[in-house]
């Protein structure tokens, strides 16, 4: 959910928005159309736009992005258009394979318990919309994550980088860990002011010699169910790097982000959660703390794959963090905006299962 915190920060600061999403749903629609932001039912602006943005799931070939071309109107992807319009602010920007939008939502959270000014944006809806998931403050840090995904991590130069993790994903641009984490590193160089890292992980070997910033780091935890934890740690370390002390802060009541553990259903005998997990390490993560929290009960996943290239590489993992489950249900893959690929397809995993599943 990229494009909404930017509707959210930009309308705040002033700017006339205008969204359309083939897809809007409540209570989002209804929170874009309370900011007053102009909710469109179909893609065409009742005011002539000065520029248009789109997500990176949307072609530049796309029909809905190629009139705009025709017309010289002024196009950007999300990352894109972020970097052009914060070069002026300083920025401390989140990246890493996993934990991302969790961890600055914390942060964000954290700072706003220590009565810190910021703007952020925030890949995800708060639980409960505790606070929007973008928000303007003139004359402030801004926190927001910075996606490698879709290359626009090349436009950035924040004044702090904080990189949780580096784990090989987004195979239809990276070719391994190593072109991922080149890209990562290439973004520390960048970084002006504050570098905060998981020690120990040497997510900078390599290009130590280029760095400028200063390094903070912070210890992340090795067991997988650990996770909140390391990324509470990494918050606190990014509190210091802005000049703030968020030590004190309960965390214990950051109210979470939506799709990230949530609870859909609780009871004595049984537990529903909903979580967006759709990477190996995150699957394994999620599914050991599930067994940490409840290990008497049976632990039943329904699993959908997230785009075919992704699915086609990681295959085995994916069986194997998916065998912790006692009874597992399996949907085709999602293919977001890739074509099919049998090769990617859920069948490829299914080949992998050990034979109880």
């Amino acid at each position: 959910m990229g494009m909404a915190p930017l509707a959210f920060y930009l309308r705040e600061a002033g700017v006339e928005v205008e969204a359309y999403d083939a897809r809007f749903t409540e209570p989002l629609r209804s929170k874009l159309a309370e900011a007053g932001i102009e909710v469109l039912s179909e893609a065409h602006p009742k005011i002539e736009p000065d520029c248009v943005i789109h997500s990176s799931a949307i072609p530049a070939e796309a029909s809905r992005v190629a009139n705009w071309i025709e017309k010289k109107t002024p196009i950007y992807r999300r990352g894109e258009f972020l970097a052009k319009f914060l070069k002026r602010k300083r920025i401390l920007g989140v990246v890493g394979s996993h934990g991302k939008t969790t961890t600055t939502g914390m942060l964000v959270w954290g700072l706003s318990q220590v009565g810190f000014p910021c703007s952020y944006l925030v890949g995800g809806r708060f639980e409960n919309d505790e606070l929007p998931p973008g928000k303007f403050v003139r004359n402030s840090w801004v926190v927001l994550e910075i996606d490698e995904s879709d290359g626009t991590i090349e436009a950035f130069s924040p004044n702090a980088t904080l990189a949780l993790n580096c784990d090989w994903d987004h195979m239809d641009r990276y070719e391994s860990r190593e072109s991922l984490g080149k890209s990562f590193q290439e973004l520390f160089i960048r970084t002006k002011e504050s570098l905060i890292l998981p020690r120990g992980q040497n997510l900078e070997h390599g290009c130590s010699e280029g760095i400028k910033a200063k390094l903070v780091e912070f210890d992340p935890v090795d067991d997988p169910a650990g996770y909140m934890e390391s990324n509470r740690r990494a918050v606190i370390a990014c509190g210091l790097a802005l000049g703030t002390d968020l030590s004190g802060v309960d965390f214990s009541a950051f109210p979470g982000i939506n799709r990230r553990q949530t609870v859909l259903y609780q009871s004595s005998q049984r537990s529903v959660v909903e979580d967006y997990a759709h990477h190996p390490t995150e699957i394994r993560a999620f599914l050991s703390e599930r067994r940490l929290l409840l290990p008497d009960h049976l632990l039943k996943v329904v699993f959908q794959p997230h785009r075919y290239s992704r699915t086609k590489a990681l295959a085995e993992r994916f069986a194997e963090e998916l065998s912790q489950s006692d009874d597992l249900h399996l949907m085709p893959t999602y293919g977001a905006f890739e074509t099919f690929d049998a090769a990617g397809s859920v069948e490829t995993v299914m080949g992998y299962l050990p034979p109880r599943l």
